[in-house]
């Protein structure tokens, strides 16, 4: 344009992309779709070993787990599992060394936010803490064919605990397979001397208290 220098018309040039590209950023602020906020008020309804799947258990149910007062295995005293095999070497070596599969099946009604702490304890004559650490956790569906939610072994402490939070966006069974493994029994485990102690609190989204709560208590045979 007669009049206008170059250096005008590239200023010119660039102010209009400029206000093309505000206009657009402000329409998709607009018209984009809100997120999805998920609302966490689920509660614990039972836990039981895994039925389904090719999850093998070497462990049994010694008290079928009850809720009392909105605890799922209040006291630990009414959610407990055994080993299938007394963890005495003297009586039967082959349980130095081994792996212990336990798939303990968390059901859910609802969104939840759980913490989940499981730990291996040194409480009886038994030591399960010195003898025995976590190799892998892991969270699947608990079906048929079931479905990787989320591997939590990465959580796992000093080979003996875990200690962390995992979100479980709508109602069903969850399957936390728990692998542990022995090194040397000693001294050899009396029967019901602890071995691990899974520790659940369930959290709302608005306040983050307690909302439902749950114990489970592993023990020897």
């Amino acid at each position: 344009m007669k009049g206008i220098s170059g250096a005008m018309l590239a200023f010119i040039f660039i102010f209009a992309l400029l206000g093309i590209a505000f206009v657009g950023i402000a329409l998709y602020q607009i018209t984009r779709p809100a997120p999805v906020v998920v609302e966490y008020t689920g509660e614990l309804e039972d836990a039981f070993l895994a039925t389904e799947g090719n999850f093998v258990s070497d462990f049994t149910e010694q008290v079928d787990c009850n809720i009392t007062d909105d605890i799922l295995g209040k006291n630990y005293a009414s959610c407990v599992y055994r080993t299938r095999i007394g963890w005495n070497a003297t009586a039967y070596p082959y349980v130095d060394s081994k792996d212990w599969e336990f798939p303990i099946v968390i059901e859910v009604s609802g969104p939840v936010k759980m913490d989940f702490n499981a730990y291996l304890v040194n409480e009886d004559t038994g030591q399960a803490k010195d003898d025995a650490y976590l190799r892998s956790i892991k969270v699947y569906t608990h079906e048929d064919d079931p479905k990787l939610v989320s591997d939590l072994t990465s959580e796992i402490e000093d080979q003996d605990e875990i200690d962390t939070t995992i979100e479980l966006p709508e109602s069903g069974e969850y399957v936390f397979d728990i692998l542990l493994h022995t090194g040397t029994i000693s001294p050899d485990f009396a029967t019901g001397d602890n071995i691990l102690k899974i520790d659940i609190d369930l959290r709302d989204t608005e306040s983050g208290v307690d909302v439902d709560e749950g114990h489970i208590l592993v023990e020897s045979a």
